[in-house]
């Protein structure tokens, strides 16, 4: 069984400081962040503020009368359904659907900014403002496909296990039948954590930096974090911490800011402010996974004796750079 080294976290720590330094040292790299991701995340904060406002003139209004006595008890939650069943579904509806498909089109422009920009700095390749312009769109399509791809087998499978255990539960009775649906639901939440981790971590980066297909990606990917389990955990979570206390420390920071400008105003500046940290760190994220990635094919390929990355970023990429893809 793998030895829990508490995440191997200095080795974690330089892998997430590499990313930032990446970033923080490359104007260029910033440049584009700044021009070809950014608005367009605060295009969609835009979209889910106007969205959010109409929640939070509710809740603020209920928070309200909840001071001043005007509804106490069971009435809060009436009167709270009451409001939401009065709101302009439709309105909703547009909104949610531009802020869901401008998601997706977003996270896939910054991966295949992030990937290829990362690419091209491993092989030292000049860069110019026309090939970086053409990161955005480079791995666009597929990107986007092999997503939905992911999704319908995750879907597939839970439809799986779902009616395995509804067929199992039906023909088991009583406490056997208990003790299948117990296990079952203990195998799904282990295989929600250790599944992704395992094989989809490193899905994107060895699909942006070797080119392979789908099913060989995700073999890929599997293989490379095989014996390394424990540390990508560390990584992960690591890496989801920092993005979001920055993201929620922001948010709240400048949506009290935007209370100045009334219910409207906090929404559209509390969710503009956390789209641009998202965007930014989409980006921070794909650099770190492409590290990361880098670390692992070092260790588990380059080979070291004691299964550390040597030198700064720097070596790392040029690690990178040195595979034949």
């Amino acid at each position: 069984m793998q030895d829990f080294q508490l995440f191997k976290l200095r080795e974690i720590g330089s892998t997430m400081s590499d990313a930032f330094s990446f970033i923080q040292k490359d104007k260029l790299l910033i440049q584009k962040m700044l021009t070809g991701i950014i608005p367009f995340y605060a295009l969609i904060g835009v979209a889910m503020g106007f969205m959010t406002k109409e929640i939070t003139q509710i809740t603020t209004g209920l928070s309200q009368k909840m001071v001043t006595g005007e509804v106490e008890g069971e009435e809060i939650f009436a009167e709270m359904m009451r409001q939401l069943s009065a709101m302009d579904y439709t309105q909703v509806g547009i909104i949610y659907s531009i802020v869901f498909l401008g998601s997706i089109i977003m996270s896939a422009v910054s991966a295949s900014f992030a990937f290829n920009y990362v690419k091209a700095r491993a092989y030292n390749q000049e860069l110019s403002d026309e090939n970086v312009n053409s990161f955005f769109t480079k791995d666009l399509g597929w990107y986007i496909g092999y997503t939905l791809l992911l999704g319908l087998v995750v879907w597939g499978l839970l439809l799986l296990w779902v009616g395995v255990v509804m067929l199992g539960s039906f023909v088991l009775k009583g406490g056997v039948g208990s003790l299948l649906i117990f296990l079952a639901s203990m195998s799904l939440v282990v295989g929600m954590i250790y599944l992704p981790i395992r094989y989809l971590t490193l899905f994107y980066a060895v699909c942006f930096l070797e080119d392979l297909t789908f099913s060989a990606a995700l073999s890929r990917a599997g293989n490379l974090t095989k014996g390394n389990f424990w540390e990508t955990f560390g990584f992960l979570l690591l890496m989801g911490i920092a993005v979001g206390a920055i993201s929620a420390i922001v948010s709240m920071t400048v949506g009290r800011v935007g209370l100045l400008f009334g219910a409207l105003g906090a929404a559209i500046f509390s969710q503009v402010s956390q789209y641009i940290i998202t965007g930014a760190g989409a980006v921070f994220m794909h650099i770190a996974y492409a590290l990361w990635y880098g670390n692992l094919r070092y260790r588990t390929e380059g080979g070291s004796s004691d299964g550390a990355v040597s030198g700064d970023m720097n070596d790392l990429i040029d690690e990178i750079g040195k595979k034949d893809f």
